[in-house]
């Protein structure tokens, strides 16, 4: 047998030729993962940032509505029971500048 028949008749039986890919292919695909491992770190780490600044901007807006909320100081009723519709403005009055000192208004 020649050798093209015997290259052919390896191609039948199925056993594959021995590959060992060349310094260069290694390189290369060690090369591509640390790119995409660098692609994913710096994806979550812009994720992580924008995430914070939306949050600062949320705080922000809820800073603003909460001093619009308490910038008239509601006075504690003497007599809770001659108006109880005082006493609720009152703790809703405290809950909003509890809430201020929670956001770090």
């Amino acid at each position: 047998m020649d050798s093209a028949s015997q290259d052919h008749q390896d191609k039948l039986s199925g056993t594959p030729p021995d590959i060992i890919p060349g310094k260069r292919t290694v390189l290369l695909f060690i090369a591509s993962i640390g790119i995409a491992v660098l692609l994913v770190v710096a994806g979550v780490a812009a994720a992580v940032y924008q995430s914070g600044q939306t949050q600062a901007n949320s705080n922000h807006q809820w800073c603003s509505v909460m001093k619009l909320l308490t910038a008239n100081p509601v006075a504690k009723p003497s007599d809770p029971n001659a108006n109880p519709s005082r006493v609720f403005a009152y703790e809703l009055y405290k809950d909003f500048r509890s809430i201020e000192v929670t956001f770090g208004c």
